[in-house]
């Protein structure tokens, strides 16, 4: 048997909420290791918030593949 789901649930009903830092590092990490130097704050807001079509177009602007991006992210 095996599963055909994954749930990653972090809004506080399964799981607690990482804290600010790690958010933060995580985003720093996400964003350098495709050498994006400057991601403006609409950047950092789209990829915290899953906004696919702004992450689309912030990966269009600095040539990055968007499915790598978000395994990464």
């Amino acid at each position: 048997m095996g599963y055909e789901v994954v749930l990653f649930d972090s809004d506080g009903v399964l799981v607690d909420l990482p804290d600010r830092e790690t958010f933060v590092a995580a985003t720093r990490r996400t964003f350098s290791g495709f050498d994006i130097r400057r991601p403006t704050g609409d950047d950092v807001r789209a990829l915290v918030g899953g906004n696919v079509d702004a992450l689309a177009s912030l990966c269009r602007r600095n040539d990055v593949d968007l499915r790598s991006f978000c395994r990464r992210a």
